[in-house]
């Protein structure tokens, strides 16, 4: 039995192949891991069956559909800051916040409840045994009782990743951070039972937990399992991070979508493309990467840049191309165009859709992502993000301060000052309260400021990425959003000839994906106005945060075309 604390990037490649398959990710709801000596289906005699077994529809996932490994998401994961009884029980040292899965919770349509479970076992299957321990009720435990051991743990992130399972306080189950037992780190069930278990993760990332089960058959046999392997990425929205980018103006309005492999973004797995509105118009799309249906599949929202067909907002899903929802988020008269943006404003596990006036004014939007996956366009909130201000806004959204609704950020246009605000939701009056407010740049700088987010330090809680507007060098500066601070500032093109030529003073774009095999959070650049010259194509390059080289990882949505992009790449 061991413990790793590797990069292991074999593990990583494996799992994000099966991660693919929607049957075998979980982003909320309750699930058990199943331990079951039974009969499988056409056999007659009792064997191993393990998998995981969701309630919402009594499926089970697992051995039976040939999966090697089954993904669970922490989009919806609790994180807290551990109390001094917690810290004490768990063997913690520090206050640092602990991810949670937690089994008391009752919002099952937002949280994930992970139970384990042998209730497909008939205790007629196997024989009586006895088991002591002395986190047990009197120390010891007599009956049909199956013993799942936690065998290993690898985990790919930022620190020390530990995981712990509990009941109660004084019965801690598995504590992977003192090495892993099969003595200790073991967990008992009793043929057809069930047992709610609260798991904590004291840092953001990949971990895979392998499980054996061990019984006595009713002949008096031990049976021991093969190993079964559960993958767990603690952080994220539940679906593959991807990019999407629309099309600047002299264009048909196309819009395509990047899967990056673990390569990055320039061999990307798949690529998908659409136009989204008539291929007639020529104005530019402007994109934004959410999960507005609820589902396993990314959502990608569209607007026209500017101009006819006018505030018209559309939501596709990238699983089958659906079109989720088309509605108008102004009169249809406007033509100023609309910038979008997409998170989990209030807190439904839905991500919504936020919309702002590009010109004519600072007014910013939020849409009820569930509403709009049921049909219906609702309005949850709408206010001006800053006073007097008619040059238009730019925006976007995450959750910056770890409590699993996302946060607005806005931006003043081209004409204003650098002033950054960051918005939250309060579903009590249904408004937008601001929580922080400063000058991305020197306050006498007017060319924009363009807007991403991302989790730049890898402790889990996105921050705010500002890249500069036209007129001066491009330069990106990133906010940790609780407190304004500066974590990082540089110019993102002059370490590449090339880009710095012609892009340096052309502004950028900014956003983010996520590679845990590359190292975690990705930044992505792109010019904000259209390039010519050396490059000849428009291009988006991903970054590592570490050493800025805008080289090698490129791409190039759209070969040849030399004029502006959007794109919005969602760092999970």
């Amino acid at each position: 039995m061991s413990i790793s604390r590797r990069s292991n990037k074999a593990v990583v490649l494996e799992a994000l192949e099966t991660r693919l398959n929607p049957s075998s990710i979980f982003n909320h709801g309750h699930v058990d891991l199943e331990f079951n000596w039974s009969v499988p289906a056409g056999a007659t005699q009792p064997a191993w069956e393990t998998g995981i077994h969701r309630h919402e529809d009594g499926h089970e996932h697992g051995d039976e559909e040939g999966l090697d490994e089954i993904w669970m998401y922490g989009t919806n994961f609790q994180r807290q800051s551990p109390s001094a009884q917690v810290r004490t029980a768990l063997g913690l040292n520090t206050d640092d916040p602990l991810w949670i899965l937690d089994s008391t919770v009752t919002n099952e349509e937002k949280y994930l409840k992970l139970g384990i479970a042998a209730e497909e076992t008939d205790p007629a299957n196997l024989s009586s045994v006895t088991v002591f321990d002395p986190r047990l009720s009197g120390g010891t435990a007599t009956g049909k009782i199956i013993t799942v051991t936690l065998d290993k743990v690898d985990f790919v992130g930022q620190g020390q990743g530990e995981v712990f399972m509990y009941q109660d306080l004084d019965q801690v189950w598995f504590n992977s951070s003192d090495s892993l037992d099969p003595g200790v780190d073991r967990f008992f069930l009793t043929a057809g039972g069930h047992s709610d278990t609260n798991w904590a993760f004291t840092q953001p990332g990949n971990y895979s937990l392998q499980f054996t089960a061990i019984a006595m058959d009713s002949d008096g046999a031990t049976i021991v399992s093969e190993p079964f392997m559960v993958s767990i990425r603690v952080g994220g929205t539940g679906f593959q991070s991807v990019l999407a980018a629309g099309v600047g103006a002299g264009a048909p309005p196309n819009v395509v979508v990047n899967f990056p492999s673990a390569q990055g973004i320039s061999e990307p797995e798949k690529t998908v493309s659409f136009f989204a509105y008539d291929p007639k118009y020529l104005g530019g799309v402007v994109t934004a990467v959410g999960n507005i249906s609820g589902g396993e599949s990314p959502d990608v929202v569209t607007a026209p840049a500017i101009g006819a067909p006018g505030p018209h907002i559309t939501v596709r899903n990238m699983g089958d191309l659906s079109v989720v929802a088309s509605f108008y988020a102004y009169a249809r008269e406007f033509q100023g165009g609309t910038v979008i943006a997409s998170g989990d404003v209030d807190g439904d596990g839905y991500g919504d859709v936020i919309v702002g006036t590009k010109s004519g004014g600072s007014h910013v939007a939020v849409f009820s992502g569930y509403e709009l996956s049921l049909g219906n366009t609702v309005t949850i909130a709408s206010w001006f993000a800053f006073d007097n201000w008619k040059g238009g806004v730019r925006i976007t959204a995450d959750d910056l301060d770890g409590d699993g609704n996302a946060e607005v950020v806005a931006a003043c246009g081209v004409g204003a000052r650098p002033h950054v605000t960051v918005w939250k939701w309060s579903g009590a009056g249904k408004t937008m309260g601001i929580v922080s407010s400063y000058y991305a740049y020197d306050g006498g700088f007017k060319g924009g400021v363009n807007l991403g987010t991302g989790d730049w330090d890898n402790n889990g809680i996105a921050d705010v990425i500002t890249g500069s507007g036209i007129g001066a060098e491009a330069t990106i500066v990133v906010f940790r959003a609780a407190t304004n601070q500066v974590m990082d500032a540089f110019f993102p093109f002059e370490k590449n000839p090339a880009w710095s030529k012609v892009a340096r003073d052309k502004g950028v774009q900014v956003g983010s994906i996520r590679n845990d095999v590359l190292g975690g959070t990705r930044l992505l650049v792109a010019p904000v106005a259209g390039v010519a010259g050396a490059l000849g194509e428009v291009q988006v390059a991903e970054i590592d945060p570490e050493n800025k080289l805008v080289a090698p990882l490129l791409w190039a949505p759209f070969p040849g075309f030399a004029g502006s992009i959007v794109f919005d790449g969602r760092d999970n």
